[in-house]
């Protein structure tokens, strides 16, 4: 029997630890397509074919800010709901992802409850 696949994710993090752990989580909590790519080209090659309910995007990736993908994408796709995630969550970067249309802004490390909460209230209605 198929289960319905609740919402489409795409994670875009350049430590592979950190999207293991997100596929992890996304998996113990429901039935999710999930995509991930390691860095901003990688990530906008995927954009090309995958308009996700959801994109959990680090600030800091090998080749450009994650800040500078958030008008691309949704450009390439407006009801994408995008998550951004960092260490490093300073005013500035929390109010700058905000402002450029990021939906929320979670803190490293993440929690399953987190998680969970961003899945209810931003994925597939």
């Amino acid at each position: 029997m198929h289960r319905k696949v609740e919402s489409s994710i795409l994670i875009v993090d350049d430590v592979s630890s950190v999207r293991q752990f997100l596929k992890q989580s996304l998996h113990h909590l429901g039935t999710y397509e999930i995509h991930d790519a390691a860095d901003a080209k990688q990530a906008l090659r995927t954009m090309t074919y995958l308009r996700p309910d959801i994109i959990f995007l680090d600030i800091d990736l090998p080749d450009q800010q994650g800040t500078t993908l958030i008008p691309k994408f949704l450009q390439l796709s407006p009801s994408t709901s995008i998550v951004m995630f960092s260490a490093n969550n300073t005013v500035e970067n929390i109010v700058k992802a905000k402002k450029l249309g990021a939906k929320a802004f979670l803190v490293k490390p993440f929690t399953l409850n987190k998680i969970d909460f961003i899945l209810k209230k931003y994925g597939r209605k």
